[in-house]
């Protein structure tokens, strides 16, 4: 047996406080609107910080990827303090500082801020990487004073920039903010009104040490001049994307080998006591809601063991299977909970119902499927009455639906905790066909773009969880029939080793 490992704390991701908690979020209709949102919903649009707005600035990143945090601010600033006027501007349509900026200086004052920078950065070699660009804004002006031969060393500095350059919230993009609002207010582009001139101005002065409290104010500004009149940002991914091949991400995640060989008998055993209380309880022939009670839950357990059986609880079966048990586990909560027969009996209706459709369907040449075992469908539909007078309901058995099944009988942490997910995969929409059909291309270059994936996706064990679904599902059916004994002790997850590169 593998020698446990002290598990890992999981990060507490959409926690922190710089983002609104899903209690802020105003409801319309089924949509949940982000607080930051709310009363804005036609107002806002949304521009891409790394697709749009970075590749205007690489040389700002080259610098700042350079040089330790403080000494490149401080060249920044010496930068921005000699910025050109807005009346030297000939495109007063583009962000301040930006590539396009610079071109679009008249060629006097475009020279002399990029002697500025040269001057300032004190190696040409460090915005060198720039000029291997083809489509780049002003090229020969940059190439005049930072060209070099080209080498894969510049590229690999390139892609290493962009890379750290990515996250709109991170220090680095901050930064950039700071000096796009700098550059913005000596040159006059961006300008404020007076009683605001006097703190902005501090705020600048005082960067990088007040970034915690100012940082979100400079993401923000930079956010007000988003026109691109050159086209420059798509041309460059374009071209960096047909330069460089793609990089799929490789799996960092191991399947834990040690799970089947402790838990498997323990899963089995399920079934077998589930069985046994079953026959000790059972006292007559027609007794249809014990025999639905314990059909259920036999149900659950068959499919948990088969989990264990194919060694899929790292995979999208296992995961399907515990959609599956949960469901199991939340309709058989909701049923105890009621104890009306006659909730019991239209449970049971309704899987005759589906059965009369399936019936119907291939009977009428409808649906063909080599799946379905129509004979004992056929036998199936003759247990409660003839098929001519059983109805088929095409809405949900209970009239309303699992959420609200599962809020009714106090399940709703089984429906919160393995629903949503699952529902994205099974269901087969966006996020399932990422998880399983795609992966991240690494390259730094590509986006982030989703690629075909080269092996099959391992996901985090669904053990823990089918333990966990099992024996509420358990405590329930011993409440309705006491001496069900039997209990699953839920297994602690090995260290998930390194998550999938993605």
């Amino acid at each position: 047996m593998a020698k446990k490992k002290k598990k890992k704390k999981r990060s507490a991701k959409g926690k922190s406080g710089a983002f609104s908690g899903f209690k802020q979020h105003k409801k319309t209709l089924k949509a949940p609107i982000p607080a930051a949102f709310e009363g804005h919903e036609s107002k806002l649009s949304v521009s891409s910080w790394h697709n749009v707005q970075m590749p205007e600035f690489l040389w700002v990143a080259l610098i700042l990827n350079e040089f330790e945090t403080d000494n490149a601010i401080e060249r920044l600033r010496r930068i921005a303090q000699s910025w050109p006027n807005i009346s030297e501007l000939e495109n007063r349509k583009v962000q301040p500082g930006s590539l396009s900026a610079i071109a679009g200086l008249n060629g006097t004052a475009r020279a002399a801020i990029l002697d500025t920078i040269l001057q300032v950065v004190e190696s040409k070699s460090i915005i060198a990487p720039l000029c291997n660009l083809t489509q780049l804004p002003s090229r020969s002006d940059w190439v005049a004073r930072f060209g070099e031969e080209e080498s894969i060393e510049h590229w690999k500095t390139l892609g290493r920039t962009v890379e750290n350059f990515s996250r709109f919230q991170g220090e680095l993009a901050t930064h950039t903010c700071w000096f796009i609002s700098l550059v913005g207010a000596v040159s006059g582009q961006m300008t404020a009104a007076e009683h605001l001139r006097q703190g902005l101005d501090e705020m600048r002065s005082s960067y990088p040490a007040n970034m915690k409290l100012v940082g979100g104010l400079f993401r923000s500004e930079a956010g007000t001049m988003r026109e691109w009149p050159t086209g420059w940002p798509e041309m460059f991914w374009n071209e960096v994307y047909d330069k460089f091949p793609c990089s799929p991400a490789r799996s960092g995640r191991e399947q834990p080998e040690d799970y089947p060989a402790i838990v498997a008998c323990a899963i089995g055993s399920v079934a077998i006591a589930v069985s046994d209380h079953y026959w000790t309880s059972r006292n007559r022939s027609d007794d249809r809601i014990h025999e639905t009670a314990f059909g259920i839950a036999l149900a659950a357990a068959a499919l948990a063991n088969e989990v264990i059986e194919l060694r899929s609880h790292t995979r999208f079966s296992g995961l399907a299977s515990l959609r599956t048990i949960t469901e199991c586990a939340i309709n058989l909560s909701f049923l105890v909970q009621k104890n009306e027969p006659d909730l019991w009996a239209r449970f049971r209706l309704y899987g005759s119902g589906q059965a009369h459709l399936i019936s119907t369907k291939l009977n009428n040449d409808l649906a063909s499927a080599n799946c379905v075992d129509s004979l004992w469908i056929e036998a199936f539909l003759q247990e409660e009455q003839s098929k001519d007078f059983i109805n088929i309901e095409l809405g949900d058995w209970s009239g309303d639906n699992l959420r609200s099944r599962a809020e009714e009988s106090g399940t709703k942490d089984l429906y919160d905790s393995y629903y949503d997910y699952s529902s994205s995969l099974l269901h087969g929409d966006w996020l399932g066909a990422a998880t399983f059909g795609t992966t991240w291309d690494m390259n730094p270059f590509h986006r982030l773009q989703r690629v075909p994936r080269e092996y099959p996706r391992n996901i985090p064990s669904v053990i823990p969880d089918l333990a966990r679904v099992l024996n509420r599902m358990l405590d329930t059916l011993d409440s309705l029939y006491p001496g069900l004994t039997f209990r699953l002790q839920e297994p602690q997850l090995p260290e998930d080793g390194e998550a999938e590169n993605e």
